[in-house]
């Protein structure tokens, strides 16, 4: 097993956050449609996202949780992966991911998912990643299927999206 790491794709590069970032992480953080998927249901302030920014040196280990910036190899920003709900005693973490409107459908999130998914179970080491999806985006559940996540339950009427509840799936992508 080659447990080099690498945060560099074939069609985009993961790098840290930085200060600079903060403008376009508030357009996302604010961002209604964004909102409702990630279930956060209140605006998010510059001064909570700088605080954020300037402890993104944290690992893993030491927050829980995990930011990463998605730009593609031509340049321009056009994503964020996060992981978070890490539990070390069970050796897992989830995954969420976001590309911006004007970048969806050209293989960003798939290059993202399969670069964290090397980090997470081969350098990590941990056992699994979770990712939980609504079935209303249809987009998402195919992007963790060609990642080769596995489904492995369906929780009927799980959140809130909108003006109703709908069903959420796991995901996941067990290592060694």
């Amino acid at each position: 097993m080659d447990c080099s790491l690498s945060f560099i794709g074939e069609k985009v590069r993961l790098r840290a956050l930085e200060p600079e970032d903060i403008d376009l992480l508030l357009d996302w953080e604010n961002d209604s449609e964004l909102r409702s998927s990630s279930g956060s249901f209140q605006p998010i302030s510059r001064k909570v996202l700088q605080d954020y920014i300037e402890s993104s040196h944290k690992t893993l280990f030491e927050i829980g949780q995990l930011r990463l910036i998605i730009q593609s190899k031509e340049g321009p920003i056009v994503g964020a992966v996060d992981l978070y709900d890490f539990d070390a005693y069970q050796r897992r973490v989830t995954i969420g991911i976001m590309i911006d409107r004007k970048y969806r459908c050209h293989g960003y999130a798939k290059d993202a998912v399969n670069i964290v998914s090397e980090y997470v179970l081969e350098h990590l080491r941990l056992y699994q990643i979770i990712a939980m999806v609504a079935t209303i985006n249809e987009a998402s559940c195919r992007l963790f299927e060609a990642c080769k996540f596995e489904l492995v339950a369906t929780l009927p009427k799980w959140q809130w999206i909108g003006k109703s509840y709908h069903d959420m799936v796991v995901y996941r992508k067990r290592g060694f």
